[in-house]
């Protein structure tokens, strides 16, 4: 394209060169016009010397000239033409070659542009590209879709684009020229080929992305579908029952579904690693949520896996315990099944041999040692089926009870039997005529029950169960004491039958009278012993079911007794729990009234003391109960039995360490609160003293005795007097600004005397200083901001700065004292009332302001002070203590706040003394010229009644709104140079003046008396705004990079046209920034630019 620019420059160039030959070749025709002419004319005028045939001769070679001349006329008028002909058939066609390429170049550039802008649309590489989540993956796809879409259209109309130049192409005359055409198409394409493999990459990705998203999310609501049902599975499982048959299916049950859970790891496993991908690619805010959510799967899913497990050790606890107590149920149960049957079979069956009723009276008594052996089996197995009844579900209860009275129908059938047989064999051997052998089996039982029947006479207490076990043993052997009384009865019958006998034989037969009536006497005493041992062990009996009964009462007795002390202790532990908390208010103020019979804790401290004592009264009360039952327990124990011992010991120290803890807990209590008590009497103490110290402060720094030194607030009488004359005097001659601060410094100290001088007690005498009636006292200054005021010796205000430091050290000391009563006072519960309610209407519709600086809080604390029905706390003592303490504290950075503004003020005072003018105008005139600011921005912003021309309030304020490095104090002198009449205004004209160079030199008068405009100009500050509105056009219009610059025209002041729209737009210059207007609003330049330029 640019040997098409060259050439088309050439063939203009050529065609201004033709053009400017078009005169010559006139010029030439001309010429040759008038050489024609001239020699017609000497033809015409031959000279008297010449022939005919000269004149003939020299008319045919003039017509050969003239027609030669002509001929070349002719010759060089179609050479012309042809030239102009050619050039304007050439630039007609680089014209068009010209259109061509621009056309093709634009729309190559256009898809170049739309190609980068949507290259910037698409994720750079590396980027996490994918949503973590369904919708926000959709959403990114949709979104990169239409970029695709675009770019895909864009390759549409590359090859359009291609087909259509393919002519263009070909009819390039330089090869050069369609080189670089080609090569810059090629080289495009090439982009566009690259940039379209990355956004299909991309678009695969994404689309993979998505499916991966979709696959986690379903994975992971049906894995949390799974946990949910699993969680409500486990927690509607059946409790753990205590019967085997039921607890093998539970076992079954939860085994399968031990089995599910174990299943569904491999689930959670590929959840991780579809996350773990997923992570990899995604963005930021959906990685946390994926991660939360794999985070409470994996949580709900360790929770599951643990009650699972917590699951499967109850369940073989509870199968544990069930088959120990149904091998030991059947074992014995079997045993008493197959003695029973045998005690049946043979219940009828009785030798009639002594010999050998003998050996069955002796096969019996080893079937009951084995009985008596067993009893403890038996207690065994009834207490661990009570015990198995307290931890087993309600459905297994009657199926325990059902075993257990199995057992005892069973035991006591077995006892039953073996007493009824015992009789039957007992009255055998009598019948058989054994009388002795009975007689001694009778005797071998009652004296093996009589040492048993001593021992149990102490072991007789126990708690209740032990000893309604050991009153049914009882009754079973009064049951079977019973049995054995008819066998005493038939041994007494058969004895005095045998003695009967014998007497009848001694008195017949003389031979055998001897030892007949020995045997008479040996069963006489052996009937006597018989009935001694009989006759002590019913005695026994009868004290062991006196013992029994009594252990009984006793028992439930300490049963009741401990049962309601424990009720009593739950429910004191839960009123001392209730009024564990310590009240956090002092009770100094107005005390809430409770309403009665609610168990809210007591607010105040003297309410709480009250409750206390009560409760621990009442605690107290049961001290009797306690000792008299910790006593019947000790007793119990002294004569427990050995099964009891370990029941009744936990009891007792149960009662005793539950007593111990609440007595402990209250006198505790107690202490606390008394300590408490001690230290609000203590607060009281310091809030006294506290609210003395602040009124002495608040006293002294409304009123501070002072010994300031009253004479260095003055100068002498003659400057005092010069001064007065020089402020007085409207003179015409020049004054600099040191003359003019040393008035503005004179005039205070005149102020300074005046005011003194007003004061009663000072004295000012004919050599101007200050003395003091009485200098022995001290002098109070009641009004302490007109004093400080007065004061030019920044000496005094340090000295002052320090005496303010150590009251602020000793407020800071005070600060921990203050805050610990306000921490300890209650407040006051805010009250809504119709007044408030439409007070708080009515600043609804006001708009809000801020309350944040130390005045409105000063304002706002004074309304306080000022209102007494306003009060925050309850107490009225708190509230004054707290109004005071803000008042303190308010009073002390009022002080300091006006000690530092007047020790700036007289630094800056003291800073003045070396100000010049000159070097401030200088200061301000290169600050204007580097922030792009104007002198009349000055005026259009504080100019508010528009007059033209500021008070010095409005002046100075508006200098120091604008940033500008300076003081107050500067500025006072600097307004009374620019005030140059005099009149407490300055216009727009004096402004200028006075930032002339040298302006402080001048004539004051003449200046301002002046008519005549001031040569000084805004341009001298700087270019103007149209020159700057200009250069920044043009500065934007060079960073162009399309190859159809944008355009920017001037069309009229402050008005430009932008590109190819037809609209004006107003420039100008806001801030120091070019402003373009749109709409109702400013933009930048940049901006406007950036939404309006293509590159």
């Amino acid at each position: 394209m640019l040997i098409i620019f060259l050439s088309y420059f050439v063939t203009k160039v050529i065609h201004h060169n033709i053009n400017s030959h078009q005169l010559a070749v006139v010029r030439i025709e001309e010429q040759a016009r008038k050489l024609e002419r001239a020699d017609c004319n000497k033809i015409d005028k031959p000279s008297g010397v010449d022939t005919d045939k000269d004149v003939k001769r020299k008319s045919q070679t003039s017509d050969f000239k003239t027609s030669d001349i002509r001929d070349k006329i002719i010759q060089m008028n179609k050479a012309w033409e042809h030239l102009k002909l050619s050039v304007r058939n050439k630039q007609a066609a680089l014209e068009e070659a010209l259109s061509e390429t621009f056309n093709f170049h634009g729309q190559l550039d256009q898809l170049i542009r739309r190609t980068r802008q949507l290259k910037s649309r698409m994720p750079p590489p590396g980027a996490r590209i994918m949503g973590g989540l369904p919708d926000s993956a959709r959403e990114q796809l949709r979104r990169f879709m239409e970029v695709y879409d675009e770019l895909v259209k864009i390759g549409s109309e590359l090859d359009e684009l291609r087909r259509n130049s393919a002519a263009l192409l070909v009819n390039q005359s330089a090869a050069e020229s369609c080189n670089q055409l080609t090569t810059n198409l090629e080289r495009f394409c090439d982009h566009y080929a690259q940039l379209l493999k990355h956004a299909q990459d991309i678009r695969d990705r994404m689309e993979l992305g998505l499916k991966q998203v979709e696959e986690l999310h379903d994975h992971l609501s049906q894995m949390m579908q799974w946990l949910t049902q699993m969680e409500r599975t486990i927690l509607q499982q059946k409790p753990v029952s205590r019967i085997v048959a039921r607890l093998f299916q539970l076992i079954r049950d939860h085994t399968e579904l031990r089995k599910e859970i174990t299943g569904h790891r491999d689930a959670l496993i590929n959840l991780d690693r579809l996350a773990s991908q997923i992570q990899c690619q995604s963005q930021k805010q959906d990685v946390i949520l994926v991660k939360n959510l794999l985070s409470s799967i994996h949580t709900r899913w360790e929770q599951l896996v643990s009650r699972s497990a917590e699951r499967t050790r109850q369940l073989n606890t509870g199968l544990k315990e069930a088959s120990n107590f149904l091998d030991n149920w059947t074992s014995l149960t079997d045993w008493l099944k197959e003695n029973l049957a045998s005690l049946e079979e043979d219940g009828d069956r009785v030798a009639t041999r002594p010999e050998k009723v003998a050996y069955q009276l002796a096969l019996h008594r080893e079937l009951q040692r084995a009985l008596s052996t067993r009893t403890v089996a038996y207690d065994g197995v009834r207490r661990y089926a009570r015990q198995l009844r307290d931890r087993a579900p309600v459905c297994d209860h009657d199926e325990l009870d059902d075993m257990v009275s199995e057992l005892k129908h069973l035991w006591q059938a077995v006892c039953t039997k073996a007493l009824a047989r015992q009789r039957t064999l007992e009255q055998a051997l009598l019948a058989a005529g054994l009388y002795k052998e009975a007689l001694e089996a009778l005797l071998d039982w009652l004296s093996k029950i009589e040492p048993q029947l001593a021992e149990q006479q102490t072991g007789n207490y126990g708690d209740v169960d032990i000893v309604e076990q050991l009153l049914e043993s009882h009754n079973r052997f009064k049951a079977e004491l019973e049995q054995r009384a008819t066998s005493v009865k038939l041994i007494h019958q058969a004895a005095s039958d045998l003695m009967n006998k014998a007497s009848s034989t001694t008195d017949s037969g003389a031979g055998s009278s001897a030892s007949n009536q020995a045997d008479v006497f040996a069963m006489q005493a052996q009937l006597n012993h018989l009935s001694k041992i009989w006759d002590r062990v019913q005695n026994l009996t009868q004290r062991r079911s006196e013992r029994l009964d009594h252990a009984l009462k006793m028992a439930q007795q300490f049963q009741d007794t401990c049962r309601s002390l424990m009720d009593y202790f739950a429910g004191a532990e839960r009123v001392i729990h209730r009024l564990a908390a310590l009240p956090t208010f002092d009770d100094d103020g107005e005390l809430e009234i409770e309403i009665a019979g609610t168990n809210n804790p007591p607010t105040n401290l003297t309410d709480a003391i009250t409750a206390h004592r009560q409760t621990h009264s009442n605690l107290m009360n049961q001290a009797d109960r306690v000792e008299a039952a910790l006593q019947l327990g000790n007793k119990l124990l002294s004569q427990a039995h050995p099964a009891a011992v370990k029941r009744l010991r936990q009891w007792v120290n149960t009662i005793r360490t539950r007593w111990e803890e609440l007595t402990s807990w209250s006198e505790q209590r107690g202490d606390r609160l008394q300590e408490a008590l001690e230290e609000q009497n203590k607060r009281k103490l310091q809030r006294e003293e506290l609210m003395q110290w602040i009124h002495v402060k608040t006293s002294e720094l409304k009123s501070i005795p002072t010994s300031i030194p009253i004479s260095s607030l003055s100068s002498s009488s003659t400057n005092l007097q010069s001064a007065k004359s020089k402020l007085d005097s409207n003179d015409s001659k020049s004054i600099d600004s040191k003359d003019l601060f040393s008035i503005t410094q004179e005039r205070i100290a005149i102020s300074t005397i005046t005011s003194l001088a007003r004061q009663p007690n000072v004295v000012v005498n004919s050599n101007s200083s200050i003395n003091s009636k009485d200098l022995k006292q001290p002098e109070v200054l009641t009004d302490f901001t007109t004093v400080l005021n007065e004061i030019t010796d920044s000496k005094i205000i340090e000295q002052l700065l320090n005496l303010h430091s150590h009251l602020e050290e000793e407020v800071k000391q005070k600060q921990p004292i203050y805050e610990n009563i306000i921490k300890h006072a209650k407040r006051r519960t805010p009250v809504k009332s119709s007044h408030n309610i439409n007070n708080n209407n009515r600043r609804s519709r006001l708009p809000i302001r801020p309350s944040g600086n130390l005045f409105n809080r000063s304002i706002n604390t004074a309304n306080q002070q000022h209102n007494p029905s306003i009060s925050i706390f309850t107490s009225p003592n708190i509230n004054q203590l707290y109004l005071n303490w803000r008042e303190l504290w308010i009073a002390m950075l009022t002080r300091k706040s006006q000690l530092n503004e007047r020790l700036a003020y007289l630094n800056e005072v003291e800073k003045m003394k070396d100000f010049h003018f000159e070097s401030w105008r200088q200061r301000y005139v290169s600050w204007l010229s580097t922030n792009k600011a104007r002198v009349i921005d000055l005026f259009h912003r504080k100019d508010r009644d528009r007059d033209g021309r500021l008070t010095r309030a409005e002046f100075i304020d508006g200098i120091i709104e604008m940033k500008f490095q300076t003081s107050r104090v500067e500025m006072e002198t600097v307004a009374d140079i620019f005030d140059a009449n005099g009149d407490g205004y300055i216009d727009y004209r004096e402004c200028l003046n006075a930032l002339r160079a040298n302006y402080a030199n001048l004539d004051r008068t003449s200046s301002s008396n002046t008519n005549g405009g001031s040569s000084l100009s805004l341009n001298r500050f700087g270019p103007s705004d149209e020159e700057t509105i200009n250069d920044e056009l043009k500065r934007q219009v060079g960073l162009c990079t399309c190859h159809n610059t944008y355009k920017i025209k001037k069309m009229a002041t402050n008005k430009y046209r932008f590109g190819d729209s037809q609209k004006l737009c107003l420039v100008r210059i806001l801030r120091s920034a070019v402003m373009v207007r749109v709409g109702g609003g400013w933009v930048t330049l940049d901006e406007f630019l950036v939404k309006n330029d293509p590159c």
